[in-house]
């Protein structure tokens, strides 16, 4: 392939890419579960709310429910300061680390796969996943598009250090795990296993862990991981037994909150996701290409992937986005399929051209399906939360209390941004949610004689009308503003 045509493949990819990474990035509400929460917590570290920068907060208190280490927040902080308490800017280190991660798996195919077609598949691969590119993916302001990015950079620094020998690839190795465990605890560590028994299947890996410098650097990253945990609970008295709780142990011998599954679930996430499930025919030639090659990477990936999809199976408590880290795996492995066939020049080449041409057609339609809403996604909540009206409307004159119904971290989201607006909005609820901070003790909503009070649902309404002789003060979109004239008698 001339040079110049190659150089523009990466230009290419990455510019589609950024096109469905980053389209109407801001145009959706947050997601309830749990992209809000994050947001949440985002504005109270980036606004002094949180009372020390290893603490993440919700609703003020220290969160012990959302008890992942605070990188993420970390970032979404920095954007939240930077860009505004939008949407935008709680999503935005997920679009940029979905990007770095395309451009991370071009670097590496470029050096070790021959060529930039399995990186492009790859991209392609999870451009197309319904999955990815909504909750908890590459355009949600959740944990996992970091966490997926650093698992790969382990991956390609690995195996750039058993090819190379070079120090600093190993380096950069123990650091992509300890920024892993910084985005999502123990979860950042499930491609070790998978690595540990590829360096032993490999001729070259069993001679590296003959290295003693390859464990040191493997327990320095363990310690600096570890060390979060004891320094949290210095400031966060009650944080470890919250991690135990929620974290180590529980989630693979309990179903949590009801995610639970027969064994093959990650399987069927995989074939029948909306977007991807035709590309899964491209599952032939990677296993002709794997059962033929001789190229470490390609082994690598292929054994970290059923190693990973080995260790999630067998945990009690199955939820789809568990299996996104395999998306960039599994593509690599297409890829690199479609490459060998490619580079035939029988019927097989023939059929690899006309199958990377559907990847790309079907890639381009199913997202543009997604990015404008004709295509169904978990949680997707296209439009504002109706207690938005109530914190932002001018005619809703501050202080005042906002009633509340279970859970709303949406709602918390906006109450967050017009505290530090200036706009004191007390949040009460009407019945007892899960999830606030775990460590909380709510309490049922006194109301003065004489409080503004904001109801923005019918249930709320009926809790309030119930209780207290009300007048109507103001209108917003769903909302309303009433005066507590006085209480009602008890039946």
């Amino acid at each position: 392939m001339p040079r110049a045509t190659s150089s523009l493949i990466p230009l290419a990819v990455l510019l589609l890419a950024g096109t469905i990474v980053f389209y109407r990035l801001g145009a959706s509400e947050l997601q309830p579960f749990d992209e809000a929460r994050r947001g949440t917590s985002a504005i109270e570290m980036a606004y002094g709310t949180a009372q020390h920068f290893l603490v993440p907060t919700y609703a003020g208190a220290p969160d012990h429910w959302g008890t992942k280490p605070p990188l993420l927040i970390w970032l979404q902080a920095a954007s939240v300061r930077l860009f505004g308490m939008t949407p935008f800017a709680v999503r935005l280190p997920s679009a940029l680390v979905t990007l770095g991660l395309i451009a991370l798996l071009l670097r590496w195919c470029r050096r070790d796969w021959g060529g930039y077609l399995p990186a492009a598949v790859a991209a392609l691969y999870l451009l197309s996943s319904a999955d990815y590119l909504g909750n908890h993916g590459a355009r949600s302001g959740d944990f996992d598009a970091l966490l997926i990015f650093f698992l790969v950079a382990q991956l390609g620094f690995i195996h750039r250090y058993r090819c190379t020998g070079a120090p600093a690839q190993l380096v950069l190795f123990g650091l992509s795990v300890v920024l892993a465990g910084y985005t999502k605890g123990i979860a950042g560590c499930f491609f070790l296993p998978g690595i540990g028994l590829w360096l032993l299947l490999d001729r070259r890996g069993r001679e590296l862990l003959t290295q003693p410098r390859l464990y040191l650097v493997g327990l320095a990253a363990l310690a600096l991981i570890t060390a979060y945990y004891p320094l949290r609970e210095v400031v966060d008295p009650g944080y470890i037994a919250a991690v135990r709780h929620n974290e180590l142990g529980r989630r693979f011998t309990l179903a949590l909150e009801g995610h639970d599954g027969p064994w093959y679930a990650y399987m069927e996430f995989l074939a029948f996701d909306e977007g991807t499930k035709w590309l899964n025919l491209l599952l032939l030639p990677a296993l002709f290409s794997i059962r033929n090659s001789r190229n470490g990477a390609l082994t690598l990936v292929a054994v970290v992937a059923v190693t990973y999809l080995g260790v999630i199976s067998v945990a009690a408590t199955k939820i789809f986005w568990y299996k996104s880290p395999l998306l960039p795996l599994i593509g690599l492995l297409y890829g690199a399929g479609l490459q060998h066939w490619l580079g035939s020049r029988s019927w097989r080449g023939r059929l690899g051209l006309l199958a990377f041409t559907g990847l790309t057609l079907c890639t381009l339609y199913g997202s543009w399906q997604q990015l404008n809403g004709r295509r169904a996604v978990i949680n997707y909540v296209p439009a504002p939360a109706p207690h938005v009206a109530a914190i932002d409307a001018p005619n809703f004159t501050a202080p005042f209390t906002l009633v509340l119904h279970h859970y709303q971290p949406n709602a918390r989201f906006h109450l967050a941004r017009s505290r530090v607006q200036g706009r004191s909005i007390r949040p009460v609820y009407s019945t007892f949610p899960p999830y606030i901070t775990v460590n909380q003790t709510l309490q049922p909503p006194e109301l003065a004689v004489g409080e503004r009070v904001a109801v923005c649902t019918t249930r709320d309404y009926d809790y309030l009308a119930t209780r207290y002789l009300l007048k109507e003060l103001a209108r917003a979109g769903v909302c309303r503003l009433y005066h507590t004239q006085g209480t009602k008698p008890a039946d």
